[in-house]
């Protein structure tokens, strides 16, 4: 469970995030679409030996964008808005996927302008990249949806889109070339990739129950863990595989030597930090058992006052509304009601007719005020026969510092007939 300022916390970040894949969605796909019409090569070409973002594909992060900067609203002209570019996410990326099939019923990859760079496929966006668009489409769709089987489905279309996006980052962080990746990865922008990764993401921490906010922003050991372990996993491996697949290229090193060095490098750091991590859990459990016991002896003692101050006193607990909350056995003794009788009923049960009404107001504005009230009341027991008591009324103050109850201890060997 998130405290209040984990929440602040975790929607000022939410936010800011949200706003700044918009912007970039929108300053990317506005960029490759103008650059696609002005046949600028030079910035439809993140990095020189990149594969370009294509029309297609610019135009659906526009769409993204806008579902993005949309998905709050509530007027019903964005909600069909928001369908409707869902809708087209998915049947861009759907007849891409059909066209790799060989099945063409028109020229959807030029449709709205002729790629004259590429020599493979113009216009085609890569398998993965209809892949990813006809998956973030239906994440964007069962966003909006209270139905459980399709918010699961919609899960796993975010993480797959996600699963998809990441591979291809890895790809161009470990430098491998274009012709070396799988078919469906070849022709898979950079800043195609990471925009899907980040839009998935982002999709993911939408909804307040997701497992991803507990474990990104939640206090607890486990998040704790998780949030210190992430960048060590991914970063350390990445960059052992870079340096190791650098010194392949250079032939300082055979492919299967370089898959035993990585091996032996990654077992010892993953040891090491293993070997961290278990003592300080060690140390973190070691801390929580002192604790307990520590709370178990105070119980132990805190049970044993209890039990003297019942013996040795009458006292009861009180609302700020004069109604007896608690009434311990030698209150429930003495007044001969039993402890059902007294809870919910106020003093006045026990009322004797021996105090006027200023001296029941006079201890009333005192401990109103704030200040503990000391004197001896004379009570009248269920059975008519009286007695009187040295009271103390203690007022209990709770969080925000206001009165919530009283506490009324009675001396129990001052009692006279």
């Amino acid at each position: 469970m998130n405290s209040p300022q984990t929440l602040v916390k975790m929607n000022h970040i939410k936010k800011t995030a949200n706003k700044l894949i918009i912007i970039s969605c929108v300053f990317f796909s506005l960029a490759v679409i103008i650059s696609w019409f002005t046949k600028s090569e030079e910035i439809l070409y993140f990095f020189t030996s990149g594969a370009t973002m294509k029309f297609n594909t610019a135009l659906i992060f526009l769409l993204l964008g806008i579902n993005l900067f949309i998905f709050d609203k509530k007027e019903e002209i964005y909600k069909s808005l928001y369908k409707l570019f869902s809708t087209i996410t998915i049947l861009l990326g759907l007849f891409t996927l059909v066209e790799y099939g060989g099945f063409t019923f028109f020229e959807i990859d030029n449709l709205f302008i002729k790629d004259s760079f590429s020599k493979v496929n113009p216009g085609r966006m890569s398998p993965a990249t209809a892949i990813c668009s006809i998956l973030i489409g239906i994440s964007f769709l069962t966003c909006k949806t209270n139905n459980d089987l399709l918010i699961q489905f919609g899960k796993s279309t975010k993480v797959l889109v996600t699963i998809i996006s990441f591979i291809s980052i890895i790809s161009y962080i470990l430098i491998i070339p274009s012709e070396n990746k799988s078919f469906i990865f070849r022709t898979m922008a950079i800043h195609t990739s990471v925009l899907f990764f980040a839009i998935s993401l982002l999709l993911m921490f939408k909804r307040e129950n997701s497992i991803f906010n507990s474990l990104f922003f939640d206090k607890s050991i486990g998040s704790n863990i998780f949030r210190k372990s992430l960048p060590l996993i991914i970063l350390i491996p990445a960059v052992i595989a870079n340096a190791i697949l650098l010194a392949i290229n250079q032939k300082w090193l055979s492919i299967d030597f370089g898959l035993v060095t990585f091996t032996i490098i990654l077992t010892p750091i993953c040891i090491i930090y293993l070997s961290k991590l278990s003592i300080n859990l060690n140390l973190i459990d070691t801390k929580r058992q002192l604790l307990e016991n520590n709370l178990k002896l105070k119980n132990k003692n805190l049970v044993e006052f209890n039990e003297a101050l019942d013996y040795t006193a009458i006292f009861s607990i009180t609302n700020i509304d004069g109604k007896i909350k608690y009434a311990n056995d030698s209150f429930c003794e003495i007044s001969k009601y039993s402890r059902e009788e007294l809870i919910g009923s106020s003093h006045t049960l026990l009322n004797s007719g021996y105090h006027d009404n200023n001296f029941f107001k006079n201890l009333w504005q005192t401990i109103i005020s704030g200040k503990i009230w000391t004197g001896d009341i004379k009570n009248k027991s269920k059975d008519g026969s009286f007695y009187t008591v040295n009271t103390t009324i203690i007022p209990i103050k709770n969080s925000s510092g206001n009165i919530s109850d009283f506490l009324e201890i009675n001396n129990k060997f001052t009692i006279s007939s």
